[in-house]
């Protein structure tokens, strides 16, 4: 769980997060960040068998920038739509396509900004994407909202 100093006020960008002070006993012991996706609300994305969770939202910090994890049944299908900025995917489980590249668990995808990009999954999918902007699409409705926006 990630916690902020009660003075920190109320903007969280890490899902779950909680106000309080950190005391730490065992001192050899490093702390780490983990999120339990299943725990944050899925989101609808407007892509048929594709579910966004907003892990990290950054838009309170001045930078609008997004870490999402991506749940997709086999057989999905993203149109296509232009990277506004760097997007970045690792794949956790499962298969995903983009312009031509198949990617498997552990294999990471790196998109550069004004790429066109299509995709999708053929045997379903979790993957983490990082998006430093929202997409842009003319031909698929609600391209904007895709990576959490």
């Amino acid at each position: 769980r990630t916690m902020y100093p009660q003075s920190s006020g109320s903007d969280h960008v890490h899902a779950g997060a909680v106000h309080g002070e950190m005391s730490v006993a065992d001192r050899q012991w490093c702390g780490c960040l983990s999120i339990d996706a299943a725990s944050v609300a899925a989101e609808a994305t407007g892509v048929d068998g594709l579910v966004r969770r907003v892990l990290f939202d950054y838009a309170a910090t001045g930078k609008n920038r997004r870490l999402c994890e991506f749940g997709a049944l086999p057989k999905t299908a993203v149109a296509h739509h232009v990277a506004a900025d760097r997007l970045e995917f690792y794949v956790i489980a499962g298969d995903i396509r983009a312009n031509g590249l198949e990617a498997r668990a552990g294999d990471f995808i790196l998109v550069d900004a004004g790429t066109v990009l299509e995709g999708g999954s053929s045997f379903g999918s979790r993957v983490l994407v990082w998006a430093d902007a929202a997409a842009r699409s003319e031909s698929m409705p609600g391209a904007e909202r895709l990576y959490g926006f």
